[in-house]
């Protein structure tokens, strides 16, 4: 704790702009035991990747359940690169023409997100040069 000097006799402790004391310990969480779940492999439909290879998702019912307890820290995130993606699918039995149609319903998702971005961006700029023309306007009639 930091101490300033004040003109009483004895010093105050500086206030922190925290909503928290700066002298409070920080909480933290740790969790002693992980539940593993495992599931087949399937198309996410639900995960849109930025590129054209369908999404890694979970697939029907848990196979495998799984409680061990933790006794290092872990913490790390895996992502699939495209080629891993459809490695895995293929293995899950998705054949080529699956992953295509996948892949074109995939494309016109992202088409449509980005139509729908545009849209949004050019209405909110034709919004904002309305009201630049209103207040033009009413600053020409007061002068």
């Amino acid at each position: 704790m930091t101490v300033l000097p004040s003109n009483n006799i004895m010093a105050q402790p500086r206030r922190s702009g925290l909503k928290r004391k700066a002298t409070s310990p920080l909480k933290r969480v740790q969790f002693s035991v992980a539940t593993e779940y495992t599931f087949q492999v399937g198309c996410a439909a639900t995960a849109i990747p930025h590129d054209s290879v369908p999404g890694v998702g979970l697939e029907g019912p848990a196979i495998r359940i799984e409680t061990t307890a933790i006794h290092e820290k872990r913490s790390q995130l895996m992502m699939y690169t495209h080629r891993d993606r459809v490695c895995l699918l293929r293995r899950a039995g998705y054949s080529i023409a699956d992953l295509n149609q996948q892949s074109r319903d995939l494309q016109a998702i992202q088409k449509s997100r980005m139509e729908t971005v545009n849209e949004y961006i050019k209405e909110r700029r034709e919004a904002i040069a309305l009201q630049t023309r209103e207040q033009m306007d009413l600053a020409r009639l007061l002068c």
